[in-house]
């Protein structure tokens, strides 16, 4: 009987073991993906931290004035549009050379002598760019690491840039113990910059002790390292686990030693079931299976939830690294947007005042007035823009103010409809006004109101073909006011009705030669919410959509008569 029972603990033992070893390898396994993963995601920030900078090289790079500038430099030119400008993308310093790689302008906006001069001899540079204008490395410079882009100048109508460069722009972002700190928190960990015969390039952890250490070598132009990117973090789940695990084998071997004959068919199921729920959980990566588990008030509930717990920080990585990269893109996709609209106006303000000037002379005063019009319109059209920046810039920032008075709806409707009765005749398109008789005053800020009326004009006449009606109909439902405005467009496809009252975003399906950057419906969201109403979307039966815009009629509770703040007034007077 006691070989019997040594042999069956001794087999128990084995057992024990086997599994334990079984799931520190799993645990292992997890760990090495984590690993994995953290390099992934770590490297994924650092190319959407760099995605303003290198849009900024591209963007600039491919437009008409530029490629002006380099030919024929213009200081003024070059301080406007370059130095006061590569701050907000993140660059500290950027440099311009002409066709024939001569240093024609440097843009450094606090005049650091260290950034100066091109972080590698010109020669070098000279060469580089000739063998591939478009790059991408670091130098070390004076003033520590630097990361640099180049991009050759060309006009803009070249999309593939087959002509010969015009020049080279190269931008620079120095790697600053602020850039670090920000990498840091944005990674939950530590990062540093070492030399780089100093650490090896990759990835390693331990399990054991949860350190996770990442190495990414910064190459330099000539394909060798300047630095070394150290980034370290921990995962404290992995000990934890292993301890645990560790914890579950003494108490397992202790009970099959103590009483094994007496506990065995206890052992089989408080030990061996739940064992093989955590070694099927890990083996599949499915937290449900341990949903029974975790319920019991012992090691091995305690180990499941655990386990449970590192599926569930697991996730939450992955969905804080999904709402970063959505964040990064949507940031990225606003730099896009917003340059590309005010550059529009803005190019056209420059290029008619340049005809006008050129010809101020000699031309018919027909064309100069058609010029000074088209300056005109340029001017608006920049103006709305900044205007709407500011007014989101006022809400994010609590501090739109409001003027509650009474306003008679049916005149702000009228106003708005006959602002834009021009605008809907040169589209061809029938604007038919409906308003309620007896209509009631209501309670709200004049000014905010027919904002948001242009807004659902301004849409409707945008998203609707020629030879389509829009209608606008004011009514009250309930103690609320009601505007209704019916086009007859495409409609909106059904999993973007709420979507499209976020900022800067429009539908899936929307032209993108009908312009715009989305911010006038997320306007009137703010205005509708300001009131204590509402607006929202329908696609109306057949084919268009619907926007309903409701507000109380006795104005919203804490309802003031505050006067607008000086910079709103001078919104408006504009």
């Amino acid at each position: 009987m006691m070989i019997l029972l040594a042999t069956l603990a001794a087999v128990s033992t084995t057992i024990f073991i086997a599994i334990q070893e079984n799931q520190k390898s799993q645990v292992d396994l997890l760990f090495r993906e984590r690993v994995a993963e953290t390099d992934r995601v770590l490297r994924r920030i650092l190319d959407l931290r760099a995605s303003g900078a290198r849009i900024h090289a591209n963007d600039y790079s491919q437009w008409d004035d530029f490629v002006a500038f380099a030919q024929r430099p213009d200081p003024h030119w070059g301080k406007i549009n370059l130095t006061e400008s590569v701050a907000n993308f993140g660059v500290n310093v950027a440099w311009v050379l002409n066709d024939r790689f001569d240093l024609v302008f440097t843009a450094n906006q606090t005049e650091d002598p260290a950034l100066a001069p091109l972080p590698v001899p010109l020669t070098t540079f000279a060469s580089a760019l000739k063998a591939s204008p478009i790059s991408h490395f670091f130098a070390r410079t004076r003033k520590g690491v630097l990361e640099v882009w180049t991009s050759s100048i060309q006009p803009s109508e070249d999309f593939s840039r087959k002509s010969p460069p015009s020049g080279y722009y190269i931008i620079g972002r120095l790697w600053t113990t602020a850039r670090l700190g920000e990498l840091a928190r944005l990674s939950d960990g530590t990062a540093s910059l070492e030399s780089p015969g100093s650490i090896a390039a990759g990835s390693a952890g331990s399990a054991a002790t949860g350190r996770i250490g990442i190495a990414i070598p910064l190459m330099g132009l000539d394909g060798h390292p300047v630095a070394a990117l150290l980034y370290r973090t921990t995962y404290p789940m992995a000990p934890r686990v292993r301890d645990a695990l560790r914890l579950s084998l003494i108490v397992m071997l202790s009970g099959a030693l103590v009483s094994f004959l007496v506990f065995a068919g206890a052992i089989s199921r408080w030990v061996g079931r739940p064992l093989a729920v955590i070694t099927a959980s890990l083996g599949r990566q499915d937290p449900a299976l341990l949903r029974r588990t975790t319920e019991q008030h012992d090691e091995f509930g305690h180990l499941a939830r655990l386990v449970r717990d590192f599926f569930a920080q697991r996730q939450s990585l992955i969905e804080a690294r999904e709402a970063a990269e959505a964040a990064a893109v949507a940031k990225s996709q606003f730099l896009a947007n917003i340059s590309h609209e005010l550059r529009t106006p803005m190019h056209g303000i420059l290029s008619y005042s340049r005809f006008g000037l050129r010809e101020a002379m000699t031309a018919e005063r027909e064309e100069l007035l058609e010029n000074f019009r088209q300056v005109e319109e340029c001017g608006q059209s920049l103006l709305a823009l900044l205007n709407d920046l500011l007014d989101l810039a006022k809400f994010d920032a609590g501090r739109m103010k409001f003027e509650f008075a009474e306003v008679s709806l049916d005149e702000v409707a009228n106003a708005a409809a006959d602002e834009f009765a021009s605008l809907y005749n040169d589209r061809q398109l029938t604007l038919e006004v409906d308003i309620e008789d007896g209509l009631p005053p209501i309670c709200a800020d004049q000014m905010k109101v027919l904002q948001v009326f242009r807004n659902l004009l301004s849409n409707a006449a945008k998203f609707t073909p020629p030879g389509g009606h829009v209608t606008m109909r004011a009514e009250t439902s309930g103690r609320f006011a009601r505007v209704v405005v019916d086009d007859s467009g495409m409609g909106v496809p059904e999993g973007e009705l709420e979507l499209i009252f976020d900022k800067f975003t429009q539908a899936s399906h929307t032209n993108p030669r009908t312009g715009g950057t989305g911010l006038g419906l997320a306007l009137c969201r703010e205005i509708a919410e300001a009131h204590e109403g509402r607006i929202w979307a329908e696609n109306r039966p057949g084919s268009g959509t619907r926007l309903i815009f409701e507000v109380p009629i006795e104005g919203p509770a804490a309802a003031s008569t505050t006067p607008p703040a000086p910079e709103e007034k001078w919104r408006m007077s504009a």
